[in-house]
């Protein structure tokens, strides 16, 4: 179940493409914006949108990954939490960033993202 829609992570009109995205969505998106680092070699910021138990979309002005590749990100949620997340790359939206799938974090980190999706969702900071 959805229940927010974005009009898009960048402000634009929903096209038919992003209507199906959204509909294929299993968990809740809350649009942001976070803050994080991409990490490797050279941690580099970037900004998280659309964050949701499964996943988020990567704001990020570098090149994408692509498709498939495997990589760690730090995110900052609003009560000053830091969790370090493993995903996958799934597509990029050239010029703006990539969608990224969730497939590893600690229990402690999962219990915070779930913990602060739920206050997002309902618009109490906790």
């Amino acid at each position: 179940r959805v229940l927010f829609r974005s009009t898009g992570a960048f402000g634009g009109t929903v096209g038919a493409k992003d209507m199906a995205d959204q509909d294929r969505r299993q968990h809740v998106r809350v649009p942001g914006p976070f803050d994080g680092f991409r990490l490797g070699g050279l941690d580099t910021p970037v900004r998280i949108c659309d964050l949701s138990r499964g996943g988020c979309f990567v704001d990020s002005m570098n090149d994408s990954p692509a498709p498939g590749t495997m990589l760690d990100l730090r995110i900052e949620l609003p009560n000053q939490w830091w969790i370090t997340i493993r995903g996958r790359a799934l597509y990029p939206r050239a010029g703006y960033g990539f969608a990224l799938q969730f497939t590893d974090m600690s229990q402690d980190d999962r219990a915070r993202l779930d913990a602060e999706l739920i206050s997002l969702e309902s618009g109490v900071r906790r």
